[in-house]
């Protein structure tokens, strides 16, 4: 039978596993180093993060040799230790997860240029990939300018600091100048060029006439069986459990350039040790009134893999467990402390390892965390919470996380220290005790099932019009419920926009009807939003004026077909969205000074729709154009079932010609 209130305590500390052996550390004598420490205990832990973070384990991507010996130091540290192992004679926890190894990846990079001359680049040093493609190969012009009427057919060279907006949809790739490089894990299977340069290329390309370039990406891929590795401290009751973790895991390296990831998570897999021997020898006098899991996992930095496979598995074998996971701390550049999960969902583990955190002079930051892996056991309605930093990834950063830069010098000592004391105090101060989750809420913030069922319950047989908005409050959360789409008549619409201009014809097309927003909505409300109490629960009217208008569908008519536009204001989506290439082959066209994109259905063999991005007046307004003739066939387009004809290229072009879009949205001003 499944046990339900497994509240883990999981340290997610990320481990890097570093080379041990080889590196004679107390040789070491720079900034930071352990020859600057009288303190066993600081020379214990800087050691550990020292080698952990060594070139010798080349950024610990999962599936590589630096991993493997990441895995092997962990290893013997916990046999050091004296930590029981997992199950069966073993400190491993295996799962199956897809790796690369960047040796056996293929890279290339010509520039020709107009003289005839030609230069390869080198990867890992002149530049490598921001966005990894499993097999690309892309021959194309450059532009430095953002609005070149020809971008879809060319790649842009742009600077980091660049608003990428659109250029996604618009460009046949991206080049972009940085200053570090920044690593990752994730390789992608759709077609999209987008490569990081250093300076002496983008000056290259920048001061030389250059016919095009050429490049090549090849990213071997396979599933292996990859490690965890947990070490136990056996309790009185063992129908109760803490995990305290951290991943060990990196991104590896391109080329020469090695991404070590000291505070990445070096410095959580080390804290995560250094609170494991403590533990241990607190143990061997006291002892615990439930087990204690120390674990190291893999796998973080490709999407939380080795503690989603850890946390479904150890879920069944302990009525109850929580998480304390440790993940980047210790940063030089940023003094601050942050808890990954702090929201009600986790309170009563949040509230009482702050309390110790406040006593130990740590105080914690209401600021955003991100993803790590306390998530996976959070997901499971197990309570757990990261402790890490906040603003890693700022460009600001000194010592950004994933670039070159996060080594063992960015790393304070003594603030992994005081992080190792607040766990252990934690731990000790409450033996045996387990933390539940709060079910009002979700596991990523605001309200959970449990609530949203009682507002579905208050709300369900309550109809709103159009202009009608109901506040209600619910687990001392504000709900906000607004009336459904509108549909009808210009004339009608005008009722509620008497300002709003849509055209009533089209070419040969007339209007044939107008859809107001979507259907009914409810949300929580705004902590910045005030509603007096006296208006909660209370019908009230809300505001329609043309700026809160968001979305506008119209139907054309000619007879024998219609053409359906939605116009979506503050356009954000991507329509390169895995989702869709896997769905549909994408063509890009330029009509009228606009990009369009033609989705081809691959399970109907026709055009679905065309979209584009028009720009007017600092907004950007998203178009989606649908023609639906006498010939109809049935298509799954977003959550609902439209009927559109078979449409080829040539069909649709004639038919986005009739339509003038940008004068159209001008007009509308909304």
């Amino acid at each position: 039978m499944r046990k339900r209130s497994l509240i883990t305590l999981i340290l997610v500390l990320t481990l890097v596993l570093p080379v041990y052996g080889s590196i004679d550390v107390g040789a070491i004598d720079e900034k930071g180093t352990i020859s600057n420490y009288q303190d066993e205990e600081l020379k214990s832990i800087e050691e550990t993060i020292t080698i952990l973070s060594s070139d010798e384990f080349k950024g610990r991507l999962t599936g590589t040799e630096g991993n493997k010996k990441a895995i092997e130091f962990i290893v013997n540290k916990f046999k050091e230790i004296g930590l029981e192992t997992f199950e069966n004679n073993s400190y491993f926890h295996e799962y199956t997860q897809k790796v690369y190894n960047p040796d056996e990846s293929e890279h290339s990079l010509l520039v020709e240029f107009e003289d005839g001359t030609k230069k390869e680049y080198i990867y890992g040093r002149d530049y490598i990939d921001r966005l990894r493609n499993q097999n690309l190969e892309i021959t194309a012009p450059i532009t430095f300018d953002v609005k070149d009427k020809d971008i879809s057919n060319k790649i842009v060279v742009i600077d980091e600091n660049t608003d990428k907006g659109d250029l996604w949809d618009r460009a046949k790739g991206m080049l972009v100048k940085t200053d570090t490089f920044f690593g990752s894990t994730r390789v992608w299977e759709k077609e999209m060029l987008m490569l990081q340069i250093k300076e002496n290329l983008y000056n290259d390309l920048k001061n030389n006439d250059v016919k095009q370039i050429t490049s090549k990406t090849k990213y071997i891929q396979r599933d292996i069986k990859a490690k965890n590795v947990i070490g136990k401290i056996k309790g009185k009751d063992s129908s109760k459990a803490v995990v305290i973790s951290a991943h060990f895991d990196h991104v590896g390296w391109d080329g020469e350039t090695i991404f070590n990831g000291a505070v990445d998570n070096g410095s959580g897999t080390t804290v995560m040790l250094n609170v494991a021997k403590r533990l241990k020898e607190y143990s061997k006098s006291e002892g615990f009134n439930m087990d204690i899991l120390l674990c190291g996992f893999n796998g973080e930095e490709w999407g939380l893999y080795g503690s989603k496979a850890f946390a479904e598995y150890i879920i069944d074998k302990y009525d109850n467990i929580y998480n304390i996971n440790i993940d980047c701390v210790g940063k030089k550049d940023n003094k601050e402390t942050v808890f990954g999960g702090n929201n009600g969902f986790n309170g009563e583990l949040v509230e009482a390892l702050e309390k110790v955190a406040n006593e130990h002079g740590v105080e914690i930051a209401d600021k955003n965390y991100g993803s790590s892996d306390h998530q996976s056991f959070n997901s499971l309605n197990i309570s757990g919470i990261s402790i890490g930093q906040p603003n890693l990834l700022s460009r600001d950063s000194k010592y950004r996380i994933h670039t070159p830069k996060d080594t063992v010098e960015s790393v304070d000592i003594k603030k992994l220290k005081k992080i190792s004391d607040i766990v252990y105090d934690f731990i000790i101060k409450n033996n045996g005790k387990t933390f539940k989750i709060n079910d009002n809420y979700g596991p990523y913030g605001g309200p959970g099932d449990k609530t949203w069922n009682k507002v579905h319950k208050k709300t369900r047989d309550i109809n709103l019009k159009f202009d009608e908005e109901l506040v209600i409050e619910i687990d001392e959360v504000l709900f906000k419920m607004t009336g459904g789409s509108f549909s009808g008549s210009i004339e009608e619409v005008n009722e509620y926009y008497p300002d709003i201009n849509i055209p009533k014809t089209m070419g040969e097309y007339e209007l044939d009807n107008i859809t107001l927003g979507g259907s009914y909505s409810i949300s929580t409300v705004n902590k910045n939003e005030e509603y007096p109490k006296e208006k909660i629960g209370k019908i009230q009217k809300r505001d329609l004026s043309l700026d809160n208008l968001d979305t506008i569908a119209l139907k054309y008519s000619n007879g024998d077909e219609s053409v359906y536009l939605e116009v979506e204001k503050n356009y954000t989506r991507s329509m390169d969205a895995e989702y869709m290439l896997e769905n549909y082959n994408i063509e890009e066209i330029s009509l009228n000074g606009l990009e369009y994109k033609l989705l081809y259905s691959k399970e109907h063999g026709t055009i679905t729709q065309a979209y584009t991005v028009v720009d007017n007046n600092s907004n950007r307004y998203g178009v989606t154009l649908m023609r639906v003739g006498k010939e109809k066939l049935e298509s799954i387009m977003t959550d609902e079932i439209r009927i559109v004809p078979k449409n080829t290229k040539e069909e649709m072009k004639k038919t986005i010609n009739k339509f003038d879009l940008k004068e159209m949205i001008s007009n509308m001003s909304i």
